[in-house]
């Protein structure tokens, strides 16, 4: 697998001092092992609905949040709209504001990426994820402050 590919694992492991950007987008949090996962500088968290793959989210990259349900409330508050949870992983304090931010792209024309062939054959496919979507108003209310988030803009 690409994960134990020599030069993917130094390309993690000394992209940096090579002055290399490595971008990796997946759909599924856990495809990097936690190996690698240390090695990360940004993490970029869209809207997830479901709460089996929030949960991991929470306990793999963002568990400098004291509990899930507060991680909850920041992620719904970031990423509705096509925002975006940014969590630094170089900040040197560890305070949550100085960890975490959210990021809103400017819009663009639309596009698509790959041949036509793909995109027909992705109509006929079916989702194979039966998780449980996770709704806000639906979670169970612990005793604790209300979350509200402030967006500054940069």
């Amino acid at each position: 697998t690409w994960t134990r590919d020599k030069m993917m694992r130094l390309l993690f492991m000394n992209g940096r001092h090579w002055k290399i950007m490595l971008i990796i987008t997946m759909q599924y949090p856990l495809g990097i092992p936690p190996n690698l996962r240390t090695n990360i500088d940004y993490v970029f968290i869209l809207r997830e609905p479901y709460l089996t793959n929030r949960k991991r989210i929470w306990e793999n990259y963002a568990s400098m949040f004291p509990t899930m349900e507060s991680f909850c409330a920041v992620m719904d508050q970031t990423t509705e709209n096509y925002e975006c949870l940014v969590i630094n992983n170089n900040a040197k304090s560890n305070k949550l504001n100085d960890q975490i931010f959210w990021y809103k792209a400017e819009g663009h024309p639309d596009f698509k990426l790959g041949s036509k062939e793909f995109w027909e054959i992705s109509k006929n496919m079916g989702s194979d994820d039966e998780d449980e979507a996770y709704d806000p108003s639906k979670a169970k209310k612990r005793q604790g402050p209300a979350i509200n988030v402030k967006k500054n803009k940069w």
